[in-house]
């Protein structure tokens, strides 16, 4: 007669056949079922990436930058000119927060340009400015985004003060420090204007992006 093996005492009695796992299958199981998780994670950050790209239009970034310089240039009374807000640099404080990969240095770099053009003044001052924010704003969009929206107007207060001293500086060293304080009130009408232009191309954002949720 076949005698059946022992089995150790204490070890639990089971029916049937004796179902054994060697440590080599359940490495090897965990493997698997690791790279299939990284598989799908990894698809769809890509399927993401690619969403937010396909969203991203340029043609309503530039409409949007060229509607900030025409904004620039209108003409306005000798006592309202100094409150006149900074429209292009919160425009590229705005783009910049929201759409890095399409609004970058290059971007704040030709609008700059075009504004040195058109107000004709040293060229490549208003450029410089828009560069250094627009670097900024890139280094910390994650983080300005998510702010509540008083931290998220006083850090693009600071934003736009840190590009008056450029071409406040600039100016300086071309020999014609002129303004004053005068041109610090252009900070302060950019912070009182910057919570209805943020509202105003957020929607523009949204209906670019087919979205009905608003950004919060």
């Amino acid at each position: 007669a076949r005698r059946e093996p022992q089995r150790p005492a204490g070890s639990p009695q089971s029916p049937g056949r004796d179902h054994r796992t060697c440590p080599g299958d359940q490495q090897a199981r965990r493997r698997a079922s690791g790279c299939a998780s990284r598989s799908a994670r990894h698809a769809t950050r890509c399927r993401t990436r690619g969403m937010s790209r396909n969203r991203a239009s340029p043609l309503m970034l530039w409409v949007t930058l060229l509607g900030a310089l025409a904004l620039a240039i209108v003409p306005l009374p000798t006592a309202a000119e100094p409150f006149r807000p900074p429209f292009l640099t919160m425009a590229v404080i705005y783009w910049t927060m929201m759409w890095p990969r399409l609004c970058g240095l290059l971007t704040a770099f030709i609008a700059g340009l075009l504004l040195d053009v058109l107000h004709g003044n040293l060229l490549g001052q208003h450029a410089l400015a828009l560069v250094v924010v627009s670097f900024l704003t890139l280094r910390f969009h994650l983080q300005i985004r998510n702010f509540p929206l008083w931290q998220l107007t006083a850090a693009a207060t600071l934003l736009m003060a840190i590009d008056t001293f450029f071409v406040f500086w600039s100016d300086g060293i071309a020999g014609d420090p002129t303004g004053g304080l005068a041109r610090w009130a252009t900070v302060l009408a950019g912070a009182v204007a910057w919570a209805p232009a943020m509202a105003l191309l957020d929607n523009l954002r949204l209906r670019s992006e087919n979205r009905s949720k608003r950004f919060s």
